[in-house]
């Protein structure tokens, strides 16, 4: 796929704070914009995703955390619709995607078992391109680079990343080349309205946040963590990606996570800026999420994700713009299948009739499942969770017994209740649940296995991550 703006043949210069042309000239796409927006109709609006690695919704000052982490997201929420109970469907980042971008489960597409999406995926850039959409990509983890299927749909997807992560030294992008590069995209114009994906990595671990950002203090007394150093895992202690000079202080760890955030919130912020600038941001719609949360020290398991599906690890922000027509807070279950079926209803791009997700701009329905996985080469067990009604089923197959959470008045998923008789058929039923729509196949294509092979240097990398055996 074309990554650099030379190559970007449908993307022309646009002069820096210049509104978008009222008519588009080139283009079947264009013409029926035209004639839509001179019969009174309204042209597609461009749509903005901005997505946020390893972003828990309640470390934002604007989800109700006490520290000011997110004064650009609380302020984007003030102005949009704010969905307080968001769950993902995974905490890894291939899983959350997958269904972040398809509006299917994650079994449902081709990434569980081919690590890629493919064409036969109901994958939202191509959705766009249907509807006559320019589609750009600005990505900044190592797992979503080009040449995976993740750039599937994009005529732009730009995987450059020029730093290196401390501790492993994979490739990364930090958040101000992420921005940058997202602003050079955007003062580019061409036929047709524009579809932009902006992933930013930080706040994943490590926590490395830049000085200027690293303002918050470490409360005491000290309380110390075991370091798992010949582990990527957090379960006991701190996983050997996350340690930094042998620190072992909690209070550390999350003082840093907390300034990542504080930075990628800056960078969004100077995004959002840009938008304003160019005299998008009224009109566009605007998505910001992220793909899942990070453990902070429940239930033992300490600044990781990826092996669990608790709530800390899978609720997420969700913040949903459309000039002034959306405004508010919402505290009914959602989660990240119906961001495409909502998407679809703005922009009007055909419906799926397989999407498990449905349309969050209509009234809320009758209390649906949510259901999310892990499945972790570093646990080697898989781990199927069930949110229904204010409660979370999480079950291991193969496990004699199951973990049961009442999230209204334990939201952090500490409190087991699985062994209380008064849940013992409600459990069952969760479970069983839970099992059926995890044996849902892929309906993708088939192609999976046309997918380019990992090469030694893909898979030792994916292995330090944590992807891969």
């Amino acid at each position: 796929m074309p990554s650099s703006l030379q190559e970007a043949v449908p993307l022309r210069a646009r002069a820096a704070g210049r509104p978008p042309p009222e008519a588009r000239r080139l283009g079947l796409a264009a013409l029926l914009a035209g004639l839509a927006t001179a019969c009174g109709g309204p042209e597609p609006p461009d749509l903005i995703l901005v997505s946020i690695d390893t972003l828990r919704a309640d470390h934002l000052s604007g989800y109700g955390y006490p520290r000011p982490t997110s004064p650009r997201i609380d302020a984007l929420g003030r102005e949009a619709l704010v969905f307080e109970d968001c769950f993902s469907h995974a905490s890894d980042t291939r899983l959350a995607f997958s269904a972040l971008m398809s509006g299917v489960l994650p079994q449902e597409t081709s990434v569980l078992e081919g690590d890629s999406p493919d064409p036969g995926d109901p994958w939202l850039p191509l959705m766009m391109k249907s509807r006559g959409y320019r589609t750009a990509a600005v990505v900044s983890n190592y797992v979503l680079r080009a040449g995976r299927g993740w750039d599937l749909g994009f005529d732009v997807y730009d995987d450059t990343m020029g730093q290196a992560e401390a501790v492993r030294a994979l490739p990364e992008r930090t958040a101000a080349d992420t921005t940058d590069r997202a602003i050079e995209l955007l003062r580019l114009d061409g036929e047709g309205p524009l579809f932009l994906w902006v992933h930013y990595q930080d706040p994943h671990g490590p926590y490395t946040p830049p000085a200027e950002h690293d303002v918050f203090s470490r409360p005491g007394p000290p309380r110390p963590v075991p370091l798992n150093s010949e582990s990527l895992s957090g379960e006991g202690g701190v996983p050997s990606y996350q340690i930094l000079d042998g620190e072992e202080d909690y209070g550390d760890y999350v003082a840093r996570y907390d300034a990542e955030i504080r930075y990628a919130d800056a960078q969004a912020g100077r995004l959002l800026d840009e938008l304003k600038r160019l005299g998008l941001y009224g009109r566009a719609v605007i998505v910001l999420t992220s793909d899942h949360g990070e453990g902070m020290g429940e239930r033992s398991y300490y600044f990781a994700h990826g092996e669990h599906v608790r709530a800390p690890l899978l609720r997420v922000p969700l913040i949903l713009k459309h000039g002034d027509r959306l405004e508010g807070r919402r505290r009914d279950p959602v989660s990240h299948v119906d961001v495409v079926p909502t998407l679809q209803k703005l922009i009007g791009f055909p419906a799926q009739p397989r999407w498990r997700g449905r349309d969050l701009l209509a009234r809320a329905g009758e209390p649906r499942d949510r259901f999310a996985l892990a499945e972790s080469p570093q646990s080697m067990e898989r781990e199927l969770s069930l949110a229904r009604g204010g409660l979370q089923l999480i079950h291991v197959p193969g496990r004699r017994r199951d973990e049961l959470f009442d999230l209204r008045r334990d939201p952090n998923a500490l409190v087991d209740l699985s062994d209380d008789p008064a849940h013992a058929e409600r459990v069952e039923r969760m479970r069983v649940r839970a099992v059926e729509l995890r044996a849902a196949y892929p309906s993708g294509s088939g192609s999976v296995g046309d997918m380019p092979e990992l090469s030694d240097d893909e898979r030792h990398r994916l292995r330090s991550l944590g992807y891969v055996r």
